[in-house]
């Protein structure tokens, strides 16, 4: 084991051998449009109220399309959708992003999100919270919307995708 004395590099170092799964957060802006954004960094919250955090780069589109929106979507990945995560994780690709993955949008919100997904939660955001690079999103879960289908869990850890 050796000491890593850049902490900022040595937190990168360190969570790339944290297995995280992967994630595609979806929303819609007024101004903006609609945006999706893979992420790894999401977790429940609370089962009362059922909630969630989403950690997003404030210099990411999806940033500004949150703070802009009251509603959006975390679509839970499988390994079959490791294309939709590359294409989500490019910021450049932008509308491209939704020809990737069966995307359905969801009557109630308007909002759009990935119908083969194993799981999608419709959330309402609640508090923003900022630190250091980041905003942090806590959303209530107003809906959940779960696949019969057997898949396995796209993951990510040393910086490649793995499935569980």
């Amino acid at each position: 084991m050796k000491k890593v004395d850049d902490l900022a590099d040595g937190l990168r170092q360190g969570m790339r051998r944290l297995a995280s799964g992967v994630c595609v957060i979806s929303g819609f802006s007024e101004t903006l449009g609609r945006a999706a954004m893979t992420a790894s960094s999401v977790t429940s919250v609370s089962d009362e109220p059922p909630s969630l955090l989403v950690c997003v780069n404030k210099s990411a589109q999806m940033d500004e399309v949150l703070k802009g929106s009251e509603h959006f979507c975390v679509n839970i990945l499988s390994s079959e959708q490791q294309e939709v995560s590359e294409v989500c994780a490019t910021p450049e690709l932008g509308e491209e992003r939704f020809s990737v993955g069966t995307w359905q949008q969801y009557q109630k919100s308007g909002l759009y999100y990935l119908q083969h997904a194993p799981a999608v939660f419709v959330c309402a955001k609640q508090k923003v919270f900022e630190h250091g690079t980041h905003s942090i999103y806590v959303a209530n879960v107003d809906e959940v919307l779960v696949s019969d289908l057997k898949q396995q869990a796209l993951v990510y850890a040393e910086g490649r995708y793995h499935y569980l």
